[in-house]
Formats: C-alpha cells, sequence, structure tokens
C-alpha cells in the first residue's frame, strides 16, 4: 500500500468519526424523537459528505481563492446541523441550540490546538498543514482525537445534566465565548490571514485554551451547585418525611386508642345483652363492631415503626387515587437499616402508583408483599400500567419528561439493595410491571452462585 492510499483511507476514517462523535454526545444529551437509527445514520452519511466536498475544495484551492465561499460552507454545514438535530430530536429548542452550538465550537476548537500545536511545536507552515498530504492527515486525525476525548470526558456521566438556562448568571461568561469563537470560524477557513505569523497564531491557540478553561470552571461552579442544592433539597424532603412520619403515627395511635374504647364499651353492651337473653340483638350488634373492627385492619402494625408508617402512608396514597391496594407482609425483621429498607419500599410503591394512576379504566392495581425465606427475604411488588416501560441494555428507562428524574426511583432502588449485598430486577408483561428485591439475611452468600428465583 502507497503513502497516498494509506493517506486517502486515514482521511475518509477521520472524516467519518466527526458525524459520528456528534451522534453520540447529541444520544447522550437529548431525546430521540425516532426508534429506528435509518435515520441518524443517513445524518451522519450527510455530515459526512458535506465534510468531504468541503475538505476536497481545499485541497483543490477553490475554497483559498474565494473567502466568501470557505465563510458559506460553513454557514451550510452549521445550517445542516441545526436542522437536522431539530428534526430528529425532541428536545426544547434550547437544548437542540445549546447542544448543536457547543458541539461546533468544540470543532473548531479542536481543529485549532491541533494546527496550533503542529505549527507552533514542530514548525511547520501553516500553508503545508493546509494542503492534501501527510502533515494534513496527521493534524486531521490529531483534531478528532482532540474532539473525542472533550466530548467523552462530556458524556461520561450520563446521569448529570448540567442546565445552563437555570443559572442565568453564568449566560454572560457563555455567550461572550461564542461571540470570541466567532471571528475563529472566519479565520479557520482563510488560514491566508496567519501565514508563517506565530504571533498570531500563539494567541489564537492560547484563545482557545482560555476558552476552554474558562468554560470547564463554569461546568465546575455549576457542577458544585447542582450538587449543594439537591443536597439541601435531600435534606428538605427527609425532613418533611420524618414530621409527616411523625404526624402519621400519631393519627395511627389516636385510631387505635379510640378504637381500644369503642371494644371495650361494645363487650359492656354484648354482655348485658347475652345477660338478658336477647340472643338475635347480640349477634346483630356483634356483625355491626365488625365494621369498627375493619378499621384496624387497615393499619399495618410491625415491629418496625418506620416501615409500618411508610406502608401506611402508601396505601392510603394509592387508595385517595382509586387504586386497588393489596398486601401481604410476613415478615418483622428487614435485618437492613431502616433508611434502607424504607427507602426501598418508598421508591418501588412510588413508582407502582405513578404507574397504576395513569390507567383510565377501573384496572388500577398494586399487589405488594414481603416474604420470608431461609435465607432472606423477597419484596414483590406488581401494578398495572398505562404505558409499556423501555428497557434498554437491560436498564429500565423512566418515559418521563423530566430527564433529571430520569428513572431515578430505579436508581435508588438497584444501589439500596445492592448496597446489602441483594438483588433486584424488574419486568412487565401485557398487564402488569413486576419488581422483585431479595434481601440475604448478612454473612449468606445465596446470590453468589446464581439469581434467586
Amino acid at each position: 500500500m502507497s503513502q497516498r492510499e494509506l493517506i486517502y483511507i486515514l482521511l475518509f476514517v477521520t472524516y467519518m468519526s466527526e458525524p459520528f462523535i456528534w451522534l453520540r454526545v447529541l444520544d447522550r444529551k437529548l431525546n430521540r424523537k425516532y426508534n429506528s437509527n435509518r435515520y441518524y445514520i443517513l445524518y451522519c452519511i450527510g455530515n459526512f459528505i458535506i465534510i468531504l466536498i468541503k475538505q476536497v475544495l481545499t485541497f483543490t484551492g477553490v475554497l483559498g481563492k474565494s473567502e466568501i465561499l470557505g465563510t458559506l460552507f460553513s454557514a451550510i454545514m452549521i445550517l445542516y446541523a441545526v436542522i437536522c438535530i431539530n428534526l430528529l430530536y425532541k428536545s426544547e429548542i434550547k437544548y437542540k441550540l445549546l447542544c448543536s452550538g457547543l458541539l461546533l465550537i468544540g470543532s473548531l476548537i479542536a481543529d485549532f490546538l491541533s494546527i496550533g500545536i503542529i505549527v507552533l511545536i514542530f514548525q511547520v507552515p501553516v500553508a503545508t498543514v493546509s494542503k492534501f498530504g501527510l502533515v494534513n492527515t496527521i493534524a486531521s486525525v490529531f483534531s478528532k482525537s482532540i474532539l473525542f476525548l472533550i466530548t467523552y470526558a462530556a458524556c461520561e456521566k450520563k446521569e448529570r445534566k448540567i442546565e445552563l438556562f437555570k443559572y442565568w448568571e453564568i449566560v454572560p461568561i457563555l455567550f461572550s465565548n461564542v461571540i470570541f469563537e466567532m471571528p475563529c470560524i472566519y479565520i479557520f477557513n482563510n488560514m491566508s490571514y496567519i501565514n508563517n505569523n506565530g504571533i498570531v497564531l500563539f494567541y489564537f491557540v492560547f484563545g482557545q485554551i482560555l476558552f476552554v478553561a474558562s468554560t470547564i470552571y463554569m461546568v465546575f461552579i455549576l457542577e458544585n451547585r447542582r450538587l449543594r442544592e439537591k443536597n439541601q433539597e435531600q435534606r428538605i424532603k427527609d425532613i418533611e418525611k420524618e414530621l409527616k412520619i411523625g404526624e402519621e403515627l400519631g393519627k395511627t395511635v389516636m385510631q387505635l386508642k379510640s378504637l381500644r374504647h369503642d371494644i371495650k364499651s361494645h363487650i359492656g353492651i354484648l354482655k348485658t345483652l347475652l345477660k338478658q337473653k336477647k340472643y338475635d340483638d347480640a349477634t346483630t350488634f356483634l356483625n355491626c363492631m365488625y365494621k369498627d373492627v375493619d378499621v384496624a385492619e387497615d393499619i399495618f402494625l410491625l415491629e418496625n415503626k418506620t416501615v409500618s408508617i411508610i406502608l401506611n402512608l402508601k396505601r392510603k396514597l394509592a387508595q385517595s387515587k382509586n387504586i386497588q391496594f393489596i398486601s401481604k407482609i410476613g415478615i418483622e425483621n428487614f435485618y437492613i437499616p431502616d433508611v434502607h429498607i424504607c427507602s426501598i419500599v418508598s421508591n418501588i410503591l412510588d413508582n407502582a402508583i405513578e404507574a397504576a394512576e395513569q390507567v383510565e379504566d377501573n384496572n388500577k392495581y398494586i399487589n405488594f408483599s414481603i416474604e420470608s425465606d431461609p435465607e432472606g427475604y423477597f419484596i414483590k411488588c406488581d401494578n398495572t400500567y398505562k404505558t409499556r416501560p423501555i428497557f434498554k441494555k437491560g436498564v429500565y428507562i423512566s418515559t418521563k419528561e423530566d430527564k433529571d428524574l430520569h428513572g431515578y426511583g430505579i436508581k435508588i432502588i438497584n444501589q439500596m439493595v445492592k448496597n446489602n449485598g441483594g438483588k433486584a430486577s424488574f419486568g412487565c408483561n401485557r398487564q402488569y410491571f413486576s419488581v422483585l428485591v431479595y434481601i440475604p439475611i448478612p454473612n449468606t452468600n445465596i446470590l453468589n452462585e446464581g439469581d434467586k428465583k
């Protein structure tokens, strides 16, 4: 294989990689509009063709002869990207524009850094870098490698979504960086302005580094602020939950005291009727007593008061939404910290209630149980649903529009179960969504050999 053939292959692969790098970022930050990959592959092919045409015109000197044509081609690439992103993704328009804008700027930064490093460090003329050949190929591969590293770092943690528009104080920083990059687009498409002027090129490379540094600093500030706010919100929720549990415990105690008083009174009346040999009246009165006793059957009375209150709260919430709630609790000792078991139970039932509530007919149903096992216990929950949940690579994906809450309850369940050496599984059929959790008694290794059925 000749050097020229190798250059063609490397450039082909390099130009083809950029659209797929873009697609990777878009898929992680935005919501796809279509399930089929066909449209997204066509977008990548179209982007590749535009890049290929631009590079051919650059190598043949056509773009170098016309400043307007070079700028126009960049505008076409930007317009194509914005239109395709708008058509293929269903997120809010502001996030589409933000994501496409940052990707364009990221590509430009990667190109400038690769050219700047090659020119300043290796003393290669700018004209040589811009011409077809081995140097241009190395610069292209280096540029796409930088772009991949930048996007990989940005997308490594999918669950971390930074809402830039939520924090208006950093918007001026963002737009000042964007405005700074605008002249770079023009100069990049007209490298003759730089020629071999090392000072000019140095300032442009320094500008790109400054842009990246300020953006990283901005993201760092936002991430710390987001974490602080999240911790504060979680603390407030915990306090509210504790207050609600205390309030519910007080109501339960009062309800049981009232029932105890009523039962004593009823027994006295029943004894009087029996002494008077009014057996029919006694039978009628005894049947009426069952209505009061039914109240006690609606109250969970476990040794673990916190779990009892959680179950009582969730049952009341389900009943208030006309959801049939069937439950069976077969154990008293849960073997793990209260905060863990309460978090698992609460999130399972919250998801079940939310799903069953969406069912339009009278088929709103939840069946919840905790059953003992020789080496642990099972937590099972089946609920009806309206929209079939999505599983991607074995992971449940929430259908909620709010990406910040994307499968959040499922993540908490998985994490809590894992922390206690257990296993959680999720599945659904045409009628029910099912959750099965197994928690082993400490120092048992039942899960090491395989899944518990």
